[in-house]
């Protein structure tokens, strides 16, 4: 029987255990899936920035997503299985003040549109910092918005 040393038997089994194995989900790392039909989204993040998540999950989930500057920045890590989209939402936001806009299409049924993070709960974001408020009525069945009034 040839003679094997304890490294390169170690190696050959530590390369066999890693060997099919998931790689390394590295530092900034944002993957996104989106199921339209189920309205279903997985999200995985490494230390990734809110804006990062937030730019994958408009873009696959087809919403329209705005945060306050304040907030831009502020890093998080997540491993969410698919679910739905709005349960997922409440996961990421966490601890944010944040509102959520939805859209009636013609068969009734409510899809998500907008999502506005106003800034960390319990800190109030200044008012240069996000977008432009929309006022939204609903009128049987119609959606209509109405641009903000300022006072400037």
């Amino acid at each position: 029987m040839p003679e094997v040393s304890c490294t390169a038997l170690f190696n050959l089994v530590l390369g066999l255990s890693l060997w099919g194995s998931t790689p390394v989900f590295g530092a900034g790392a944002v993957e996104v899936t989106y199921d339209r039909n189920q309205d279903h989204i997985s999200v995985r993040a490494s230390d990734a920035t809110l804006s990062e998540i937030f730019a994958q999950l408009a873009r696959k989930a087809g919403i329209e997503s705005q945060m306050a500057a304040t907030v831009t920045a502020d890093r998080v890590s997540v491993d969410q299985p698919a679910r739905p989209l709005v349960e997922i939402l409440r996961q990421l936001l966490r601890g944010y003040s944040y509102t959520v806009s939805y859209r009636t299409d013609a068969s009734d049924h409510k899809r998500l549109t907008v999502v506005t993070i106003l800034g960390a709960a319990g800190k109030a974001a200044a008012a240069s910092v996000l977008p432009p408020v929309r006022h939204v009525a609903v009128v049987a069945g119609h959606t209509r918005k109405f641009a903000a009034q300022s006072g400037r």
